[in-house]
């Protein structure tokens, strides 16, 4: 044993630890260079994610975007390859949303203003709304106020309208035919408007709509977001503009314009039937000879005064002064608030459409009257109201597979039906008396999960569930909440209805929007996930009174059995028992 170390060993030593020190310092710089790479791959995840979010991820899934995060750092740190190969891919999703974004800003950097008009970012709370009534097309403008609701002046309620379909184009900064256009486009049928008994308001009047779409706007900064209510009125002081469509050679273009806000007392001056509700403002700037103030104050234009939506232009019928009328936003707020409310109770593209068809008769000019909606109960027979006799009769067709998306009529498909059994002998619809009836259609149902479902018959009758009642527009199926009157309350109101029936209304009983007007008979009420009733017809019919439906609960023993002897070839063509013959069946 040497207790002296030899040069040798002093070498050595000093050898190691020379090359202890390289390594040292390659795994420091490789440790740099990680870090570095984790530095940047973080920063394009944290864009990225906030793309996923802004875009993709519903709010209610928000809480899973850490643990993405940090599985996917994870990640990284382990493999440096595909590190580098997700990062390129990140950065190409960024620079795709600089480069969208860059292109909008190109977009307004090509407006050449002039004195009364000005390119504006503020065109991403704008839309365009158009709509055709058989004689004409309409063009205004709006302003987003959620994905699915749009504030604007005037807007028809379409649903009483059996042809005409509105439509929205959103995000985009120039708009050159909205009846044309494709891209950013959602249609819309239903609205309510303030006065809604008129269809040319007079220019002093409060006019101010709001639109249902049929889907939810993607609602993406910077191209489309939703605006907010104001949270005060403007004054004299405030500095304004009017947001909405260019003239001339700007015509399609969304553009600022600006504006002064006249007193009230100045303004009834001129308009002596002016509304406490109105603004009235005035154009900052010369108008040509050749233009008036309507020409670039259209209707539905958002008037903005300190960052707020103040008013809404208003429409008006002529055009002589240079004054130009506003709706007070603000005025408005819990009008525009509780109608909000209202709207989003009406669902589009109910979860039950594939439950149910409708049905009818074809005429001798080949065309298909529709009789009502009926439920699919097996695949040939159709549960629905009563089913008027006819003394010639004629080929029954019912109509299944109705689309989630508009025109989309692919798994649409027409049946054949002579075969029926009513509850009911009564040659019409019975006003007082349950109506049910069951359909044996010619062929079976092509069943599928998404567009023909069967729907089984409830064993219990929970009303104290939210129920909803199925409507039917634009083949479209969609579905409206009601209330169920009380049995004492239905009673009081329809003294002659028989026992057991379950009586509805709307949660807010309306002249334009009611159960005599929009709700289709044989339509199923359901409350919860199930088939609680079916609706009967009125004729008369009296929308402030509530409407009887049929206890699918009370009545299912007659349903099982008729079902049976359908299904068994046991009963002719036309069989129409009473509510005895139940009895008399059963053993």
């Amino acid at each position: 044993m040497r207790d002296t170390p030899t040069y040798q060993d002093a070498l050595m030593e000093m050898r190691y630890h020379v090359k202890y020190e390289k390594l040292k310092q390659q795994e420091f710089e490789r440790e740099k260079q990680i870090k570095m790479l984790m530095i940047t791959c973080s920063t394009s995840l944290c864009n990225v994610l906030f793309i996923i979010c802004h875009y993709m991820v519903p709010g209610q899934y928000f809480h899973i975007l850490p643990i993405c995060f940090c599985a996917m750092f994870r990640f990284l740190k382990k493999v440096s390859f595909y590190s580098k190969l997700i990062l390129c891919f990140f950065t190409i999703i960024i620079e795709i949303e600089r480069v969208s974004t860059e292109a909008r800003s190109a977009i307004r950097a090509k407006i050449v203003g002039n004195d009364l008009e000005q390119p504006t970012d503020l065109d991403k709370w704008i839309v365009w709304i158009g709509w055709d009534d058989g004689q004409h097309q309409h063009k205004i403008n709006g302003v987003i106020l959620g994905e699915k609701i749009i504030l604007t002046s005037y807007a028809p309620d379409l649903m009483n309208l059996p042809k005409s379909l509105g439509i929205v184009a959103y995000g985009e900064t120039k708009m050159s035919n909205i009846f044309r256009t494709k891209e950013n486009v959602i249609n819309w049928s239903k609205s309510v408007n303030y006065i809604s008994h008129v269809s040319t308001p007079n220019s002093t009047d409060i006019q101010v709509a709001l639109i249902k779409l049929n889907h939810p706007m993607k609602l993406k900064s910077p191209d489309a977001e939703a605006i907010s209510l104001p949270s005060k009125e403007p004054d004299e002081n405030s500095e304004c503009v009017v947001i909405g469509n260019g003239t001339k050679e700007l015509s399609g273009y969304i553009v600022k314009m600006k504006a002064v806000i006249v007193h009230k007392s100045i303004c009834k001056e001129e308009f002596p039937m002016l509304d406490e509700k109105s603004i009235c403002i005035v154009m900052q700037g010369h108008i040509p000879n050749d233009s008036s103030v309507c020409s670039y104050y259209q209707i539905g234009s958002a008037l903005i005064c300190n960052g707020l939506l103040a008013g809404l232009v208003n429409w008006q019928p002529r055009c002589g002064s240079n004054t130009t009328i506003c709706t007070n936003v603000f005025r408005l707020r819990n009008w525009i608030m509780k109608n909000t409310k209202k709207l989003n109770q009406v669902a589009l593209y109910s979860k039950f459409a594939k439950y149910v068809v409708w049905y009818g008769r074809e005429t001798s000019f080949n065309k298909t009257t529709q009789n009502g909606f009926g439920v699919i109960l097996t695949k040939n027979i159709i549960l629905t109201h009563h089913v008027k006799h006819v003394k010639q009769l004629k080929q029954g067709v019912a109509i299944y597979g109705y689309p989630y998306i508009i025109n989309d009529d692919s798994n649409v498909t027409h049946v054949g039906w002579t075969n029926y059994t009513n509850y009911s002998n009564s040659s019409k619809a019975p006003r007082y008396e349950p109506q049910l009836s069951l359909i044996q259609l010619d062929e079976d149902i092509n069943l599928d999960d998404d567009f023909a479902s069967l729907m089984p018959l409830t064993r219990r009758s929970n009303l104290a569930d939210k129920c909803v009642v199925l409507l039917y527009k634009y083949d479209m199926i969609f579905e409206a909440p009601v209330k169920i009157i009380s049995e004492k309350e239905c009673k009081r109101l329809l003294p002659n209805l028989y026992e057991h029936s379950i009586c509805i209304n709307w949660e807010n009983v309306d002249k334009n929007f009611n159960h005599c007007k929009n709700l289709i008979a044989g339509s199923p009420l359901m409350c919860g996930n199930q088939l609680i009733g079916i609706v009967s017809e009125q004729i008369p019919c009296n929308y402030v009174k509530p409407r009887p439906c049929a206890n699918v609960f009370k009545y299912r023993k007659w349903i099982l059995i008729y079902v049976i002897c359908m299904i068994s070839n046991d009963n002719s063509a036309v069989v129409m028992p009473t509510k005895f013959s139940l009895q008399r069946r059963q053993v």
